[in-house]
């Protein structure tokens, strides 16, 4: 994490722990604002594209288009995460990924 802008890394974080069962999560700019740092003045929705394209690059999520939406895969999901009670995501997979 300490490649990445501390505004990156604090969305990250924030990101991570609102991710549903598989790693995934809404890629929309004002559902993730809402949802993961509502109560953030320092990170605005208009900040939103340029954080995810700097934790993108960095390997640390995927940013993938789906037929209805953008979502998102945090990409160390599995590594972290044991399976206990992995309910389906409401997000289809990103290509090449296995749940």
């Amino acid at each position: 994490m300490g490649r990445v802008s501390l505004k990156a890394a604090t969305l990250y974080d924030r990101m991570w722990i609102n991710s549903d069962d598989q790693g995934r999560l809404p890629g929309d700019p004002d559902e993730i604002k809402y949802t993961a740092c509502p109560n953030l003045p320092d990170i605005s929705k208009g900040d939103i594209p340029d954080l995810l394209k700097e934790l993108e690059a960095q390997g640390l999520l995927k940013v993938f288009s789906t037929s209805r939406h953008t979502a998102i895969q945090m990409l160390d999901w599995w590594e972290v995460q044991k399976l206990q009670w992995a309910y389906p995501s409401p997000y289809p997979p990103p290509p090449g990924w296995t749940d």
